[in-house]
């Protein structure tokens, strides 16, 4: 059996969800950070929301 959850992220999630991916990949620091608006009629899901999407380039500081 298999359930979808739908939920209404907002910017600070989105956020927060990409600091995690980049800590994953061992980063420290997020370049280039980009906070965009969705509006609803522009989801393609079945049950659509408003929402946000976060990008950025994850780095790692280099110590010499």
């Amino acid at each position: 059996m298999c359930c979808r959850l739908y939920i209404r992220y907002t910017a600070e999630s989105a956020v927060s969800m990409l600091v995690e991916e980049a800590k994953a990949l061992g980063a420290d620091g997020i370049i280039n950070l980009k906070i965009e608006y969705i509006p609803s009629y522009l989801s393609n899901h079945k049950y659509p929301n408003d929402g946000y999407s976060a990008t950025g380039m994850a780095i790692k500081q280099v110590l010499h």
